[in-house]
């Protein structure tokens, strides 16, 4: 995976946190890379990433950083009436999309304002709130507070076959396959 001679690894690592800062990949596709994958809208800009991704040791903080910095970043996200004519789907990249939260983004904004927020650091995972959950033999036998103690979303723990009914609602993906690109809906469910 890892061997100089094969790049996908990077590129698709690259066009991952791309699309994770962007709201849409170099590689639309993100989650197919293969034949049946859409092609790179640009392929010299991903190979550049891939690369200095490989150059400064796979350093998923260096990548961040070079990309928030970069003058595509900083972008208004108002497009020009030219640019909307010229390019509707952004793909020539002149204006910074829209995106909407994610769910654990939405979560924490809310603990933020109430004041609930929990900052402290590592440690252990908040266990699963089974309130709503069906009783059965697979069902934890430890029972999490309802409000995760305050703590930040990517401290809860997840467990595939009893998802938190909050992020569930607010289009958090489900915890039996990978999700490189997630489903974003305009209203909860």
């Amino acid at each position: 995976l890892l061997d100089e001679k094969n790049p996908l690894t990077s590129r698709v690592m690259a066009n991952r946190i791309w699309y994770h800062l962007f709201g849409r990949g170099i590689v639309s596709s993100v989650d197919d890379f293969g034949q049946m994958g859409a092609l790179p809208s640009h392929p010299e800009l991903l190979d550049f990433m891939a690369q200095d991704f490989v150059r400064n040791n796979w350093s998923t903080k260096k990548l961040i950083r070079k990309l928030v910095l970069s003058s595509t970043y900083k972008m208004s996200s108002i497009p020009s009436i030219d640019a909307l004519e010229e390019d509707p789907n952004n793909e020539l990249l002149q204006h910074m999309p829209i995106r909407r939260l994610a769910a654990e983004a939405i979560r924490d904004t809310i603990l933020i304002i109430s004041g609930r927020l929990d900052n402290k650091l590592y440690g252990q995972s908040v266990p699963t709130n089974l309130h709503e959950t069906p009783h059965s033999r697979s069902r934890p036998g430890k029972n999490g507070p309802m409000d995760g103690d305050g703590r930040r979303s990517v401290y809860l723990e997840i467990r595939r076959n009893y998802l938190p009914g909050f992020l569930s609602a607010f289009d958090m993906p489900n915890a039996v396959e990978p999700f490189g690109k997630r489903n974003i809906t305009n209203v909860p469910a």
